[in-house]
């Protein structure tokens, strides 16, 4: 293994009150790359769902999900291994009572990927320890959301897993030709979870941007990797201009994962990598790191 480069970004840690990113000036929604997200978790246990929660009702903002899609949702990718195994539509609903808008993957009791034949849940084929779950977020970059647990489900409890929010510090200035994607990924927990996520940004003139790793939930975060790419392009057709689940932008989706994006660290990586924050990330703080 070889570090692909090793930059010794200007970071902070900083407390939040609130959101760490600036406020966004609204411009044309329809022509701004959403903001996705892909995550590998080590599972306990046979869970029968993965959980998000969002603060507040942000059902307009999340678009509906893609169920069927074996590389961003596991119990999809069993049912194509064992026709027998079930799965259930993706949900995206808001629950008044906790003011909450719960983000739902579910299905009938997945295996311990470690114990899977080669040829089995094809969602874990890029990382043979783990499943990944996937998330279209929607505009973020003009109507930002708040992640504030992810967790794994069970008949009869949950288990809450580290849940580190990625999305750049900036302004958007309604100019969306301007907008690229930053491909980001943060490894956590001492190495038993990671998500790569593409943030929305506008670079500066120089081609900088900063961004911010927030801590939103109850719990402390153990960040063991950062590391970033700048400059991609997000799909241009009509149709991702009128909807940010377009085909395109799913498939964007199904790519943030190792095969694509090798993790920092590990040959073959292009991630310029982060020194992140030597403590745990506390509830309500946040780590900014400027990338260039």
């Amino acid at each position: 293994m070889h570090l692909k480069k090793l930059l010794f970004a200007s970071a902070v840690l900083v407390a939040m009150s609130g959101s760490a990113r600036a406020e966004s000036r609204p411009g044309r929604i329809e022509d701004v790359p959403p903001e996705i997200t892909n995550c590998w978790i080590d599972p306990v246990g046979n869970p029968t769902g993965f959980e998000l929660d969002y603060q507040g009702n942000v059902t307009t903002t999340i678009p509906s999900q893609v169920t069927t899609d074996y590389v961003v949702n596991p119990w999809y990718g069993q049912h194509l291994a064992t026709p027998a195994s079930n799965y259930n539509p993706t949900t995206v609903a808001f629950d008044m009572g906790a003011n909450l808008t719960r983000v739902i993957l579910s299905g009938d009791p997945l295996p311990n990927p470690r114990t899977l034949p080669p040829m089995g849940n094809p969602n874990s084929a890029h990382n043979m320890t783990s499943y990944h779950t996937g998330t279209n977020v929607g505009w973020g970059v003009v109507s930002a959301v708040t992640l504030v647990s992810r967790e794994w489900l069970y008949p009869t409890s949950s288990l809450q897993v580290q849940s580190p929010q990625v999305s750049w510090n900036g302004v958007f200035n309604g100019k969306p030709k301007k907008l690229f994607w930053a491909v980001i990924y943060v490894g956590t927990g001492e190495g038993t979870a990671g998500c790569w996520s593409a943030a929305a940004y506008q670079p500066s003139r120089t081609g900088a941007a900063a961004f911010v790793v927030a801590n939103n939930t109850a719990a402390a975060i153990t960040i063991d990797a950062i590391g970033y790419q700048l400059g991609i392009e997000g799909p241009q057709g009509a149709k991702c201009r009128q909807s940010p689940q377009c085909p395109a932008n799913q498939k964007a989706l199904d790519m943030l994962n190792d095969e694509f994006y090798p993790i920092p660290g590990v040959d073959g990586s292009q991630f310029i990598t982060v020194k992140g924050p030597k403590k745990p990330l506390q509830p309500g703080q946040s780590f900014v790191f400027k990338a260039k």
